[in-house]
């Protein structure tokens, strides 16, 4: 499968921007916006959607910490690449 892009809907524009310019290729899963008012709600949601992925070699997390929200993800079978930054806007 190669790579997941998994996104906040809030930085969507820029996300599909900086994907078209890089040329990426891979799947693009959007996670809701807003959910970073509630970290644990985020990091729940952040962690379904990591476990739905089958096959992938690597999974990229377009998300800043959002209050500690990535802290804990853990994934099976691929690597999980995200960002030094403290939210989404930051990035």
């Amino acid at each position: 499968m190669g790579t997941v892009l998994v996104a906040c809907r809030t930085i969507e524009g820029e996300v599909l921007r900086v994907a078209s310019e890089a040329g990426f290729v891979g799947e693009v899963r959007w996670i809701e916006s807003g959910l970073h008012n509630r970290p644990e709600v985020l990091r729940a949601r952040l962690q379904e959607e990591i476990d739905r992925i089958d096959g992938a070699d690597t999974v990229l997390l377009a998300f800043g910490y959002c209050g500690n929200s990535l802290v804990g993800l853990t994934a099976r079978g691929f690597r999980l690449v995200f960002p030094r930054a403290d939210d989404c806007i930051t990035l």
